[in-house]
């Protein structure tokens, strides 16, 4: 019987831990990454929401000059294929 106890407190142990991580390592990240973006010495910034009202769609076009398609040569090399009949 006291296997089974023991068995029961080892999983149950495990059960918290899981749970437990779950809780605090969210925090425990977002901790260490501002601190290592201080030793850095760039500035952390939180993500930002905007507040839209709901059900509003926001496209974002790059409105792209036609005079600037881009060069075709750097695009690779043509290879020609030819079907060979048996």
């Amino acid at each position: 019987m006291t296997f089974l106890n023991t068995l029961l407190i080892i999983f149950l142990l495990i059960m918290l831990m899981g749970y437990l991580s779950r809780l605090f390592l969210p925090f425990l990240v977002r901790y260490t990454a501002k601190r290592m973006m201080k030793r850095m010495g760039v500035p952390f910034e939180e993500p930002k929401e905007e507040k839209r009202k709901k059900g509003t769609t926001i496209i974002d076009n790059k409105q792209t000059d036609p005079k600037e398609k881009g060069n075709l040569d750097d695009l690779g090399d043509y290879t020609e294929f030819e079907e060979i009949k048996d």
